[in-house]
């Protein structure tokens, strides 16, 4: 792909998504950041749990893809409380980031919470993703915490979690 936006769609997950959204995880996390398998351990616990669990009514994952319905990234909102939602498994495949795909499926999560009445939405994040995180804060998410990890690297971690009020008046979609 180049670096023009590059057309998609966004889906509702289906259950053979899942396996999709595992390897592309591992695949990532693996390749670029050298993460251990302890983490794709903690991924997959909390994604099937999600799966079989979840309120379709407040919570979802959804897909992005191609006209050739090749995936190109994924994102979840997860109910953490009454109005309270956690985003997760946010990722954008490496060839169709820079494109469109990441803001794209950031502003169709977001729109949910606020459809379905949530007022705040957190999400933890890695400080080694630099991309993900200047596309949070573009977003007006704002890091209101920081703990250190070396369960998932040889490397130290830095988890971070980054906070988004939606009743903010300032905040625009």
């Amino acid at each position: 792909m180049d670096s023009k936006k590059v057309h998609h769609i966004i889906r509702d997950y289906v259950e053979s998504d899942l396996a999709v959204i595992l390897s592309k995880h591992r695949e990532m996390y693996d390749q670029f950041y050298h993460f251990r398998p302890v983490f794709m351990s903690y991924v997959e616990k909390y994604l099937m749990e999600f799966h079989h669990h979840h309120h379709p009514g407040k919570e979802n994952l959804w897909i992005a893809e191609d006209f050739r319905q090749q995936f190109l990234g994924t994102i979840a909102i997860v109910q953490a409380g009454e109005d309270l939602a956690q985003l997760r498994w946010f990722l954008v495949d490496p060839l169709a980031q820079g494109k469109g795909v990441g803001r794209s499926l950031m502003k169709h999560a977001i729109k949910f919470c606020k459809d379905h009445h949530y007022r705040h939405i957190f999400l933890w994040t890695a400080h080694l993703l630099h991309t993900a995180r200047y596309l949070y804060e573009s977003f007006s998410f704002v890091c209101t915490e920081r703990k250190e990890n070396s369960e998932w690297s040889d490397e130290l971690i830095l988890e971070e979690r980054y906070d988004l009020d939606l009743k903010m008046p300032t905040f625009l979609l």
